[in-house]
């Protein structure tokens, strides 16, 4: 299959050739159906956070959703078929591996998050990490209360 791969700082994405993964014990392969852009992509790509992608070339992409197609020996929570977006996590696909720009993306099991009926693909995919970083601030940072503005 080929994937849009970061291959060094300043550089385009590239259009690549590379094999399809496979599940380990633990994970489940995604027919891929919307990635998104979000800034951490593009901080990789012009250097300031090069540093988190662990080797190059590299599938950047950590916005993305589809459907499971496969799943390894382990995995209990989701079956294929399902509808799921990657959740957030510092060694989520994209940044800690191989990611969503690219037709299928190997992730963990504890990192698919459920897609409810009526969200799109492209609006699961974004959500995946703009709800992220929305729920830190709120919940996380400011820890805001029922009731609370």
């Amino acid at each position: 299959m080929r994937a849009w791969q970061f291959v060094g700082v300043g550089q385009p994405l590239t259009l690549r050739e590379v094999p399809e993964p496979v599940p380990g014990p633990d994970d489940v392969i995604i027919d891929n159906k919307a990635a998104g852009l979000c800034h951490t992509d593009v901080a990789i790509l012009e250097g300031p956070l090069a540093g988190l992608v662990p080797s190059v070339p590299q599938t950047l992409g950590h916005e993305f959703a589809g459907v499971v197609t496969a799943i390894g020996e382990n995995v209990t929570t989701v079956q294929v078929g399902d509808r799921v977006a990657g959740g957030m996590a510092i060694d989520v696909p994209g940044v800690g591996s191989d990611g969503g720009y690219a037709p299928k993306v190997r992730i963990p099991e504890r990192l698919c998050v459920p897609i409810p009926d009526g969200v799109s693909f492209e609006y699961a995919a974004a959500g995946s990490d703009a709800g992220a970083t929305a729920y830190n601030g709120v919940h996380n940072a400011a820890q805001v209360q029922p009731g609370e503005r």
